[in-house]
């Protein structure tokens, strides 16, 4: 988990620093531009933790038990609880995560097995499909 410095600032401070981070990530374009964008501000551990989180997320909304995401993404139960809970409370997030990826990736138990994860990733993700590499 990332570590938030000792030194407190002001919540006006916070809320006009995030909103320009909000600003950057809005005005970038492109796939390429936004790789270079999340390796300049996160670590590894940050990207990794970042997209495990993403990925929870669009396995919950496919509605995968908490127990299959977390075997499948070596995530703890109680993140993914958690994780579980914060997407429930949040309706805009909801239809935001429906309108990015409308799809479904149906469970599978070999999911679990190594490296059928990885190949259920390889599949192109488009809008066009209804499930994960099969036209609905």
């Amino acid at each position: 988990m990332a570590q938030v410095s000792r030194r407190k600032m002001s919540e006006k401070l916070s809320r006009l620093i995030w909103e320009r981070l909000v600003e950057v990530i809005e005005r970038v374009k492109g796939k390429k531009k936004v790789e270079i964008l999340m390796d300049g501000l996160l670590t590894e551990t940050e990207r990794k933790m970042m997209a495990k989180r993403i990925m929870a997320y669009i396995l919950l909304k496919s509605e995968w038990e908490v127990v299959e995401v977390s075997r499948t993404l070596k995530m703890s139960n109680p993140t993914v609880y958690k994780l579980k809970a914060l997407m429930d409370r949040n309706e805009d997030f909801k239809s935001l995560l429906e309108s990015t990826f409308p799809g479904r990736v149906e469970y599978k138990a070999s999911y679990q097995e190594e490296n059928m994860l990885e190949k259920l990733l390889l599949i192109p993700w488009r809008v066009k499909y209804g499930r994960l590499g099969r036209k609905s």
